[in-house]
């Protein structure tokens, strides 16, 4: 039962966040937000998007991240970002946009490093007890 638990802290905030990305672009844009190009708020919104991704995949935070945790995850973000934007292509008032990918891209990669650097500061290395 402590394992079931364990999964739904790590994946249950990642479902539940890509679920409220997908809600809100199958929706019309909102006026007030019409002030521009969305580049920003797409960086910011896959910079979290990375964050859970990469806090899911490895298992939490406790374990320093590698490599192969960090492709796993910007690559999933970007499966999500290309889906997202398939998406609003079909919703009035939407346009679909290879810029917005590659904005969510850049904010995927940015949360996955952030976390990194933040980790190197944060998480010491185990290191074998001297006999």
């Amino acid at each position: 039962m402590r394992s079931i638990t364990r999964q739904l802290n790590l994946w249950l905030p990642l479902g539940l966040y890509i679920g409220l990305i997908f809600f809100f672009s199958s929706r019309p844009i909102p006026s007030l937000f019409r002030v521009g190009p969305d580049y920003v708020l797409h960086g910011i919104e896959y910079f979290l998007l990375g964050t859970f991704m990469l806090r899911a995949l490895n298992g939490g935070w406790k374990h320093p991240v590698g490599f192969r945790i960090i492709t796993w995850s910007v690559s999933l973000c970007i499966l999500c970002a290309l889906i997202d934007e398939f998406t609003q292509y079909s919703v009035p008032d939407r346009i679909a946009s290879l810029l917005d990918v590659l904005s969510d891209f850049v904010g995927a990669t940015s949360g996955n490093i952030a976390v990194m650097m933040l980790q190197r500061f944060f998480i010491r290395p185990i290191r074998p007890e001297r006999s």
